[in-house]
């Protein structure tokens, strides 16, 4: 679909899927297989879903979940983090759609395969986190014929200012989705075959290499707008008493070249974070975006709200940037 990447297919399999775009740095390759006689079906990715973010407990001791949308198409999960073990059954239980009547056979954590995808992680510019895998065996059923399946996944827990303050969620995705469904005879065709077309994948050079232009066009439009909130901000201040806006754009700037290409794209263009300043002290944290306002009382405890209330006596607003 984009020339993103190529991969080796049995012949005369029926192919379906590529590169599916859900935002202008939300891309999900999946693929899927068919055999020619229908006994073999094999996945690789995933396009149900982007990124999630972990539960934030607000204010009364609720816990938001759901989806929230990032722009242009994309979305943000809120949902606790699943370990690769965890969301292989997951995805095997509740989001799998090729046969019913599943009963799990096993459910194993493999964090043997880690070593080997967190290189890949690194090379596609993911930033640093915690990598979990584990796989899943299963039988169902298909049109009244058992079926013996198996998925792998590997998800990674990607640490947040908000939750390193122990206040916050922290982001997490799917970094690997791979399985088959197949009958029985078959069985170890479809595991050798899955193997094999999984490592044949190669990212096209040139496709990577726009994403990363891409992703440096939206820094420099951050800066630009940040400069021109820099702008108005000197000039409220030799107009008004309010010096700590011009506090909190020279904070911000300060800050702005601590921010990787990658972990902008990541936590904000993609995964839903917001740039937040203590109006008081000119402090900036990242925070999640699954709030309308942003708070924060004495004790340094921050809170979301959806409306413009706050969550109690001895709370501040807090400003969000850009």
């Amino acid at each position: 679909m984009e020339n993103a990447f190529s991969l080796s297919v049995p012949r005369g399999w029926k192919v379906v899927g590529g590169m599916y775009r859900f935002g202008l740095l939300d891309s999900r390759p999946a693929m899927t297989l068919l055999s020619p006689d229908g006994g073999v079906l094999i996945k690789l990715g995933q396009k149900e879903f982007g990124s999630f973010t972990e539960p934030m407990r607000i204010p009364g001791g609720s816990l938001r979940s759901g989806s929230l949308p990032t722009g242009g198409g994309s979305s943000i999960q809120i949902m606790s983090y699943l370990s690769g073990q965890q969301f292989a059954r997951y995805y095997v239980e509740h989001v799998r759609q090729e046969c019913a009547g599943v009963r799990l056979v096993s459910n194993r954590d493999r964090q043997d395969m880690v070593g080997g995808m967190s290189p890949e992680a690194q090379a596609q510019g993911y930033p640093a986190g915690q990598m979990t895998a584990g796989d899943v065996t299963f039988t169902c059923n298909a049109q009244g014929a058992e079926l013996h399946g198996y998925y792998l996944a590997a998800t990674m827990r990607i640490p947040t200012d908000a939750s390193r303050r122990g206040i916050g969620g922290a982001i997490w995705l799917v970094f690997r989705l791979m399985g088959y469904v197949s009958v029985p005879e078959l069985e170890r065709d479809a595991g050798t075959i899955t193997q094999q077309v999984q490592r044949s994948m190669q990212e096209n050079p040139e496709w990577r290499a726009k994403i990363r232009a891409t992703s440096q066009s939206i820094v420099a439009q951050d800066a630009a707008r940040s400069q021109a909130l820099r702008s108005r901000a000197l000039a409220a201040a030799a107009e008004s008493e309010r010096q700590t806006t011009d506090l909190i754009s020279r904070s911000y700037w300060s800050q702005q070249a601590t921010y990787s290409e990658i972990s902008r794209q990541r936590e904000n263009a993609i995964l839903g974070t917001v740039d937040v300043v203590n109006p008081t002290t000119g402090e900036q944290y990242k925070v999640q975006y699954n709030s309308n306002y942003t708070w924060i009382n004495d004790q340094g405890y921050m809170a979301g709200t959806l409306t413009h209330d706050s969550p109690g006596v001895g709370w501040q607003e807090m400003l969000r940037l850009p």
